[in-house]
């Protein structure tokens, strides 16, 4: 399995908005005004309206990025249009010498690979706050990228990366980070609390997955998903996996709501995720602790990089307040009690299925008799 963190270690390229208009007009021949930054974390992107018509979004790469990744993304693209081609995602473009890559020497004197993308109607949702109707046209187009992607395949997605939730537990130095006493005792507890259902994830189903359907990527139009966006941390994992880091960027939209409405919100991304692909008991019995590794991995990513490159911190760190908050709220919650929800909100609650240490808890309370779930089958 390849490692590809070095790309969130690389500091973002270095390029003006006038480099980025010669760029677009060397390699691709296109005529490009009103350059506007757009975000990024690690890359830059730049949106240029053309002289004939339109816009794109002109990709830098980050230097650590390799080659074979960014193809896998475009193959990844390329795949989806094809099995789903009403799945309103992005193209790559062909520069003037027929390639989808181009590679330039930056104004930071290092060498990056760049690519022209074409420009998918709709405003993010990033900021936004989600309804449970929403949430439940999010939960589809989750699942429907995730069937779209599986019969794909590209040697380049063993790779991983810091925000793999597979390898949540190996971020669990970076509590050392963390100078609020009461917030590193609750992420220290957090690291302990998802190891059981961290070693469940080799036995879930799993293929290529976007793993970024969140709200900084789902394009919005009319109240309608117009599009969705970013294949950059595209990588082989567990479905669940995928369907963890859509839903807790949806759940944090609302942490500041009650929680029967935060319920409320998640039932209905589950519901429209189950309308395309309905989940195994397996996967229902993880999700609830995925959330919170979801969670451990964007406050321990974030502690490090804010520090790293601090010119980029108000991107990195804007997440930060609403996913300490619902962390919180989730770490509230007893294990077996997650397991009860997210069984009833997936309708598994009839299947009896247990992480192995509540399991093993429930036995040694019940003097090891075995012990069925307490919810109720109607």
């Amino acid at each position: 399995m390849a490692d590809e963190t070095n790309v969130l270690r690389e500091p973002r390229p270095v390029m003006r908005p006038g480099a980025a208009a010669d760029l677009l007009l060397s390699a691709y021949g296109e005529c490009g005004i009103d350059v506007r930054e757009l975000g990024g974390e690690r890359d830059r992107n730049f949106m240029l309206r053309l002289v004939s018509g339109g816009c794109v979004v002109l990709k830098i790469s980050n230097s650590a990025e390799s080659r074979a990744v960014l193809e896998m993304e475009n193959a990844a693209m390329a795949h989806v249009a094809r099995v789903d081609p009403e799945l309103p995602i992005p193209h790559v473009c062909d520069a003037l010498d027929g390639e989808k890559i181009v590679s330039f020497c930056a104004d930071d004197g290092r060498t990056h690979m760049a690519r022209l993308i074409t420009v998918v109607p709709g405003q993010h949702l990033q900021g936004s706050t989600i309804s449970a109707d929403l949430a439940s046209r999010i939960g589809q187009c989750c699942a429907r990228i995730q069937v779209a992607l599986q019969g794909f395949f590209h040697p380049a997605a063993g790779r991983t990366h810091d925000w793999d939730v597979r390898e949540c537990g190996s971020l669990a130095v970076r509590s050392a980070l963390i100078t609020d006493g009461d917030r590193k005792r609750l992420v220290v507890r957090a690291f302990d609390r998802i190891k059981p259902a961290l070693s469940q994830l080799p036995a879930l189903p799993a293929h290529i997955q976007h793993n970024d359907v969140t709200l900084t990527n789902i394009l919005t139009s009319d109240d309608q998903i117009s599009g969705l966006i970013d294949f950059g941390d595209i990588q082989h994992t567990a479905a669940v996996c995928d369907l963890a880091a859509s839903l807790t960027s949806v759940l944090r939209s609302v942490h500041h709501q009650s929680w029967n409405q935060i319920v409320c919100v998640a039932a209905g991304f589950i519901d429209g995720y189950q309308r395309v692909r309905p989940m195994e008991p397996a996967e229902a019995v993880v999700i609830g602790e995925l959330l919170i590794a979801r969670l451990l991995t964007t406050v321990m990513i974030s502690a490090k990089r804010s520090l790293d490159h601090g010119e980029n911190v108000d991107y990195i760190e804007q997440y930060d307040d609403a996913s300490w908050a619902l962390l919180e709220q989730l770490m509230a919650i007893e294990p077996g009690a997650m397991q009860q929800l997210w069984a009833r909100l997936c309708g598994t609650s009839r299947v009896s299925q247990q992480l192995p240490d509540v399991a093993a808890r429930r036995a040694k309370s019940m003097g090891g008799r075995s012990h069925r779930s307490p919810m109720p089958n109607h």
